[in-house]
């Protein structure tokens, strides 16, 4: 029987619960199969039907195949004679074909299974010496097949750096680029590669050091490494595993000694500073006296993100001539001078500044030893575009410091518990802009909020004082300052002389409420130093405030408010006649009043006098207009200096105009009032 068929397995997909499955290649018995269901070698429950067909036959399996499951039939025939010729005897045809048969079977047999073997190409010819087979069972356990680099024989390794440079790796995405595995894997660096311990007691400096020097990003795994001083370059990336607030978790680096634990180090020039440079998810441990935990010069473009630094070092983040930066989610703690120093260098050099820097979410918490939570000092005014967002200052002896610097905004800042001041900003500098301020504090000061320098403005702001004494909360003297929409709670226990004093020029006050809580007390609203020229004062309310809402060096008194109109009519003075009245549709007070002469002498003899009151002959308040006898056209006779304090009017009231006295001249003559039309004390 001739045998031509090169076929030794056929592989089938079932259908639903198939149990026939058909073989396409001769096998000489049964036992010459070897059947597998979705890759598991079957030992019994199934039948080889048409054994010896030359064209196959059906393998059925006792139970159904589930729909998409693999089942292969494989020729695993024994490679064997069992056929034994006798001298003499019979020499059959068919005897001789089985055998023959059998031979060129296991022939093909063994043709595939080469095929699907590990083997040299046949266009490559064999090289003399080298061996080609596999190494010998106790040399390559455990280990990995590869070939030597010279020969190209098999060899038994373990792998070695150079290995992954072989293997391809895709990310997974439409588009994604292959690369090796090497590749992939140095894109970032571990500090354990360098030999880094974090124990906490190794020095692991020269270690971490060698891994920045080396790559730009550095990851350092979960431990304490203790350190003597790092120093970053241009684009390098340290990242950690976090920190918990209480160093149970998460990636430390502690100093031991030295003057600081990350340095950045750029050169004095606004064109070559260190860029790119990240510090992420870490936290530093920080007691050495005299040292600075992250101390930056010139640095731009940069990220500091969800770092705390903590201990008794003298400052925690120390940055001079840094700019375009953002801090988020950091908490700075403890530093026995400050917690956050942004300056510039004390170099008189053109274009250089500190700024263009955002604080987001971050705590400057000074456990009642700092003595700042942020200190600003640009000797040349060259801080600009500094912006905090959503900060907290808790704890520090001052919580926000400017010495001197430019422009800076607040949003939704939070003070607490500073035991000097929440806020100071010195003469020369840039009042910050403050959005959404809120302070609460128990701490007996001089003033929750010191502003000395140019500008600035709060708009919304919450104060809460209990259980102490403040002499004033905003204690103003700078020019330009603009205060709106500010709450003040004084809550039991706590006496103010004042929420805001003014003795700067150009205030303006407005939307004011205060309220204090049910203790013994007086409250100033805003108290006028005699140096508050032009100050806008407009919407006081009072809750349960008993002192005057205005006063100057201590006397209630009506500054120019913002909120304010003012009329002017003729009329004609005539002795002991009224000739002139006015009547008022709300409640408020007469600010300025003059009466001016444009065409005649004005009055001869005697005064003439404006009254306010009612027209029924209620209480009436003086303003004395001295006219003189002999007034040229246009003259201009002012009695704002004679406004009396108190100088109140109620809705429906009537200002009265009097020609008191001798005055007998009928000259025309016009009176000019300015007065507040609004409800603005309550």
């Amino acid at each position: 029987m001739t045998v031509t068929a090169l076929v030794t397995r056929n592989d089938i997909t079932a259908t639903a619960s198939q149990t026939s499955f058909t073989y396409t290649f001769r096998v000489l018995a049964a036992t010459d199969m070897d059947v597998y269901q979705n890759g598991v070698l079957l030992s019994s429950g199934y039948t080889v039907n048409d054994v010896g067909n030359t064209t196959g036959g059906t393998v059925v399996l006792d139970s159904g195949v589930p729909v998409g499951q693999i089942v292969s039939l494989v020729l695993a025939m024994p490679l064997d004679r069992t056929t034994n010729y006798q001298n003499s005897g019979d020499f059959l045809a068919a005897d001789v074909n089985s055998d023959f048969d059998k031979i060129y079977i296991g022939a093909v047999q063994n043709e595939n299974e080469g095929g699907r073997s590990l083997r040299l190409k046949d266009v490559e010819p064999p090289t003399a010496g080298v061996d080609m087979t596999i190494p010998l069972k106790d040399d390559r356990k455990g280990k990995f097949l590869a070939f030597d680099s010279v020969t190209g024989a098999p060899i038994a390794s373990l792998g070695d750096t150079t290995d992954a440079s072989l293997v391809s790796y895709t990310p997974a995405g439409t588009g994604a680029v292959t690369t090796t595995v090497q590749a992939k894997l140095r894109e970032t660096v571990s500090v354990e590669d360098f030999g880094a311990v974090g124990d906490g007691i190794t020095d692991d400096t020269a270690a971490i050091q060698a891994a920045i020097d080396a790559k730009d990003n550095i990851y350092l795994p979960t431990g304490v490494y203790a350190i003597t001083g790092l120093t970053l370059r241009e684009g390098s990336v340290l990242h950690g595993d976090g920190y918990s607030l209480d160093n149970t978790k998460g990636t430390v680096l502690k100093l031991t000694s030295g003057t600081y634990a990350l340095n950045v180090n750029g050169t004095f020039s606004p064109f070559d500073a260190r860029r790119y440079i990240q510090i992420k998810n870490l936290s530093i441990s920080n007691n050495v006296v005299g040292s600075k935990s992250i101390n930056a010069f010139f640095m731009t473009r940069f990220v500091i993100e969800n770092v705390y630094v903590y201990g008794g070092a003298d400052d925690h983040l120390f940055m001079r001539n840094c700019y375009n930066g953002r801090i988020a989610g950091c908490r700075f703690s403890g530093a026995t001078n400050s917690n956050c120093t942004i300056a510039v260098k004390n170099d008189a050099v053109d274009n250089v500044f500190s700024g263009q820097m955002l604080f987001d979410d971050c705590d400057f918490w000074g456990e009642e030893t700092s003595a700042y939570g942020v200190y600003i000092a640009t000797p040349y005014n060259i801080l600009e575009q500094l912006q905090f967002n959503k900060c907290h200052f808790l704890k520090n002896v001052k919580g926000y410091y400017v010495l001197s610097g430019g422009i800076a905004t607040l949003i939704s800042p939070h003070f607490e518990e500073n035991s000097d001041k929440d806020m100071e900003v010195e003469a020369g500098a840039v009042n910050p802009n403050i959005v959404g301020l809120f302070s609460n504090n128990s701490t007996a000061s001089f003033s929750a909020f010191r502003f000395a320098g140019i500008g600035g403005s709060i708009t919304g702001a919450k104060h809460i004082l209990y259980n102490g004494a403040t002499v004033r909360i905003y204690d103003i003297s700078g020019n330009g300052m603009s205060v709106n929409n500010a709450y003040f709670r004084i809550a039991d226990g706590s006496s103010v002389q004042a929420c805001i004093k003014v003795t700067g020029e150009n205030t303006e006050i407005n939307n004011t409420y205060v309220f204090k809580g049910g203790v013994s007390g007086s409250v100033t609203v805003v108290y006028l130093d005699s140096g508050a020229l032009r100050t806008s004062i407009g919407y006081i309310y009072r809750d349960n405030v008993s002192k005057d809402v205005v006063s100057v060096n201590g006397t209630a008194q009506y500054p120019s408010l913002s909120k304010s109109k003012t009329v002017r009519s003729r009329f004609v003075l005539n002795g002991g006649v009224q000739r002139e009245q006015f009547v008022f549709d709300t409640d408020g007070y007469i600010n300025r009043a003059r009466v001016i002469y444009p065409n005649g002498t004005g009055a001869s003899g005697g005064t003439s006098d404006l009254r306010c009151g009612t027209v029924t002959g209620g209480s009436t308040k003086y303003l004395s207009v001295n006219s003189a006898s002999s007034a040229s056209i246009g003259d201009v006779v002012d009695v704002s200096s004679s406004i009396a304090s108190g100088n109140f009017f109620n809705a429906a009231d009537t200002l009265l105009l009097y020609c008191a006295g001798s005055a007998t001249n009928t000259e025309e003559a016009i009176l000019e009032i300015e007065y507040v039309e609004t409800s603005v004390y309550r």
